[in-house]
């Protein structure tokens, strides 16, 4: 709750205040109108001219958070929401930290192959996140389909990923260098900004 308190930023949905009472303690946030998931459930996949400006919100509301020392680690199409003006702002910090952490946690589909093997987790978690957002974005389908999850861990580790004929080369390309096995090989969020 502190971290989502200190991340004041146009793309981090606001804490407004908190209050708690005898058995629960109530956050009141920013309004927004739907997740990223609700948008895909209803238009299908997305444009890349839709995907596109949705992840560039997102992206820089995560180099804001990396820039401040924090790591979100839960980044998932619930968890990036938009606004009734179009602004696209991350949102869920409930698994959040400052520091570099070993804790395995995040949504299966979209954790990094290091959380999975319980290695040291930096920013570059999020950013193995973001890839995975935007292929199932692009494609309404999951990075890692696999129904077993030691099929999918397997899959995960090895980074490979069967790309539909219907992606671009160009969010191909972008994607390819987010989900990649090891974490410094990965794009930054300030790098993928400018790309």
């Amino acid at each position: 709750m502190l971290i989502q308190a200190e991340m004041q930023h146009k793309n981090v949905v606001s804490l407004i205040t908190t209050f708690a009472t005898s058995a629960q303690i109530h956050m009141i946030m920013e309004l927004m109108s739907h997740s990223l998931r609700q948008k895909m459930i209803s238009e299908g996949a997305l444009c890349e001219k839709d995907a596109s400006w949705i992840l560039h919100d997102a992206t820089n509301g995560i180099a804001f958070c990396h820039l401040h020392g924090v790591l979100h680690r839960d980044l998932k199409p619930e968890n990036i929401t938009i606004s009734d003006h179009g602004t696209a702002k991350i949102t869920d910090f409930g698994l959040s930290t400052n520091t570099k952490g070993l804790t395995a946690c995040g949504t299966e589909q979209y954790k990094a192959p290091e959380i999975w093997a319980h290695e040291e987790q930096t920013t570059s978690v999020d950013m193995w996140s973001l890839g995975c957002i935007m292929f199932e974005a692009l494609t309404k389908r999951l990075t890692f389909p696999q129904a077993k999850t030691s099929d999918m861990i397997a899959a995960i580790d090895s980074a490979k990923v069967s790309y539909p004929h219907s992606l671009s080369n160009v969010s191909k390309d972008l994607i390819q260098k987010l989900i990649v096995r090891k974490g410094g090989s990965r794009l930054t969020a300030s790098q993928v900004r400018h790309t």
